[in-house]
């Protein structure tokens, strides 16, 4: 008798994970549907988090997947919240098919390119229009530098830090990419100036999944730009 429960209540287990597993790819093929718009995104986001599924008992692909959501879901919210007119443009002339790569700095990464180090000033920036990712050594290329600097989270035991970091092997290089998700206008911080908002993630081939991050470009004087310190 307790063999039989012992088999009936493994069934089940093995049941209900394999629903779970199934609704993560389910919710992500819903939000692949281009024809929604944000607030029906949003609704998709909100019903997948009451599901409370634990992807991290299943398979690297399942995670990832999982993780997608996660990340798409982040950006929706953020394009739902923000204010979307407001009185202060100026950001608008920003050139964004030169976007200088100093640019990427949110609370857990930055990338440092120092103005003196750059050989190739014409060259050293992503055009967001028509590259959404670079891997570091054509970073390293279009700007002529001999090393990419950056600084990212990092964690040992509860504490964390941003440390900087140094790459010039192209192994290394290859192995590292700058990717944007997305990018979008808004008064994130509720200034009455709008804001350029970018979703990126510093990717590679090893990576078995990362988060998506966010930068924030504002200007409140003509033709002066800077990073807002944004945090989600």
């Amino acid at each position: 008798m307790k063999k039989l429960i012992s088999i009936i209540t493994l069934s089940l287990l093995l049941a209900n994970t394999s629903f779970a597993n199934e609704l993560i790819f389910q919710y992500s093929k819903k939000l692949s549907d281009k024809k929604l718009n944000i607030k029906e995104v949003v609704k998709i986001c909100d019903e997948y988090k009451k599901k409370n599924i634990d992807a991290y008992q299943y398979d690297q692909a399942t995670i990832n997947t999982d993780l997608g959501i996660f990340n798409f879901c982040n950006t929706a919210k953020i394009k739902n919240k923000i204010n979307q007119k407001t009185n202060y443009n100026l950001i608008k002339e920003f050139d964004i098919e030169k976007f200088n790569f100093n640019f990427f700095s949110s609370e857990d990464y930055s990338m440092i390119i120092p103005d003196s180090k750059v050989t190739k000033k014409s060259t050293c920036s992503m055009n967001l229009k028509k590259e959404r990712q670079l891997d570091y050594k054509k970073i390293k290329e279009m700007c002529g530098i001999k090393k990419i600097f950056t600084k990212e989270i990092s964690c040992s035991g509860p504490k964390c830090s941003l440390v900087n970091f140094e790459f010039d092997d192209n192994d290394e290089l290859e192995d590292k990419w700058l990717v944007v998700t997305d990018f979008f206008y808004g008064d994130i911080n509720n200034d009455d100036y709008m804001d350029l908002i970018i979703r990126f993630k510093n990717d590679g081939r090893q990576s078995a999944g990362v988060i998506t991050m966010t930068t924030v470009v504002t200007s409140l004087k003509k033709n002066k730009y800077k990073n807002i310190n944004y945090s989600e």
